[in-house]
């Protein structure tokens, strides 16, 4: 069984998100990245586009169409933003997120994951309001279903 805490509504009619077209990692453990990776690719149908990056200023760079990205107009958007950063760059880049278009944020649900059994103590992580969840497991390819199902359509 999953065990999903902390979730926050959605700020829309349905409350789902309709349709998805990406879905972005940022994970900063080259290894675990590969194991998220393979999580995901296994639990999606082969039309929705995975990026990965390792970094959080290289997360908001493809969002927004900046720096290198920049020439990539017709890359999808994300719409499932699961970040498996330390502490302060989960927190920084939850930060520049906020800063970003509603309709940007109101397509996307960010979610964080902390795979190491420990909570982090940093309340502000945890609790910021453009954070839809929090896991505190292993990602795994029901786990990834079962968050597509939560918030898409």
């Amino acid at each position: 069984m999953i065990s999903i805490t902390a979730f926050k509504e959605i700020i829309t009619e349905t409350g789902k998100i309709k349709g998805l077209e990406c879905i972005l990692l940022v994970d900063d453990d080259v290894a675990m990245s590969f194991v998220h990776e393979r999580a995901i690719r296994t639990a999606v149908n082969e039309d929705t586009y995975i990026h990965c990056l390792h970094r959080a200023k290289e997360a908001l760079d493809f969002i927004t169409y900046n720096s290198v990205f920049s020439s990539g107009n017709d890359l999808p958007r994300p719409g499932l933003i699961l970040l498996h950063l330390s502490g302060k760059h989960s927190l920084g880049f939850l930060d520049e997120y906020s800063k970003l278009s509603d309709e940007t944020k109101d397509r996307s649900a960010v979610i964080l994951l902390n795979n190491s059994g420990e909570i982090p103590d940093d309340l502000a992580v945890k609790n910021h309001p453009y954070l839809k969840g929090y896991l505190q497991e292993f990602l795994t390819a029901e786990i990834v279903r079962k968050l597509v199902d939560q918030y898409f359509e």
